[in-house]
């Protein structure tokens, strides 16, 4: 490749690699070439001669740039021409993984279904493990507290599906925004969506594995609170792998009498609320010894 040469007010190039992929798309050769010769915030140059020196028609390019900005990775700015990014575009990643979760959530066959669920979860225990330590390092007092609410009213939603699944969502969300990184807490949302669209509620919201995800939220609560970085991010990818074990697990069957005299105390224990995980654990030790 030849050296580039920049022109005033504009990058110009003689040209790219000599001999490209003709099996690959045509807007990753486009997106390929230009950040290999570009910096973030530098103007591509025009239309027409982007198109000659990368040997491709205009109309595919036209169709390359504008998906790259759908993505995100360009802009165009008014009387400046296209630009490189000079960081993410969150909306557009978000955006995309709409796309994906959607197209995965839309299968209809078993085996579909199951291998596409496990590509959100996978994709789920890299994003939130990674959120949940960073967590750790960044979150202030407002974010353990938006933490701390969102398991309170994990228990008071317990045995009303809609709402706990609700509630169980917010929890996950708000240790993505304890990150206070804008790309994870938005992708993070997407694949929890995702997530949540796979799974049989009616399992995951049974009260014995109800009480189980309960533990585990206030253990990664106390993680997050005390700083532990990686206890944090063990703790979550734990926390997932359980979530996917209990929703093919037979639900257990659980004392009704047992569950209220539980729940009545959870609440009145977060009403006076002196310590939260101090509170948290001391109820779910004697939720444990009651199995």
């Amino acid at each position: 490749m030849k050296k580039l040469e920049k022109m005033p007010g504009l990058w110009t190039f003689d040209c790219f690699a000599a001999s490209p992929d003709p099996d690959q798309p045509h807007w990753i050769r486009v997106w390929d070439s230009l950040r290999k010769n570009f910096s973030p915030g530098d103007r591509i140059p025009c239309e027409q001669d982007l198109a000659k020196d990368l040997d491709i028609g205009r109309p595919k390019l036209r169709e390359a740039l504008y998906l790259l900005q759908q993505l995100g990775a360009v802009e165009r700015r008014t009387r400046s021409g296209t630009h490189l990014r000079e960081k993410p575009d969150p909306a557009a990643i978000a955006s995309a993984f709409v796309l994906l979760s959607s197209e995965i959530a839309s299968e209809t066959t078993a085996p579909a279904c199951e291998k596409g669920r496990d590509w959100i979860r996978e994709v789920r225990v890299g994003v939130e493990g990674a959120a949940a330590s960073l967590g750790a390092k960044f979150r202030t007092e407002e974010d353990l507290h938006a933490i701390e609410q969102s398991i309170h009213d994990q228990v008071d939603t317990i045995g009303t599906i809609r709402d706990w699944v609700m509630c169980d969502q917010r929890f996950h969300q708000r240790v993505l925004q304890a990150a206070h990184n804008e790309v994870l807490d938005i992708l993070g949302g997407i694949i929890i969506a995702g997530f949540a669209a796979k799974h049989p509620p009616h399992q995951v919201c049974e009260p014995p594995v109800a009480w189980r995800i309960i533990q585990d939220h206030i253990a990664i609560l106390e993680a997050i609170d005390c700083q532990k970085d990686q206890r944090a991010q063990q703790l979550v990818v734990a926390h997932l792998s359980n979530i996917d074990e209990s929703s093919r697990r037979k639900p257990l069957p659980l004392l009704e009498n047992a569950s209220r005299r539980l729940l009545s105390q959870l609440r009145e224990e977060f009403s006076r609320r002196p310590s939260t995980t101090s509170s948290l654990h001391r109820i779910t030790a004697s939720r444990r010894s009651l199995s």
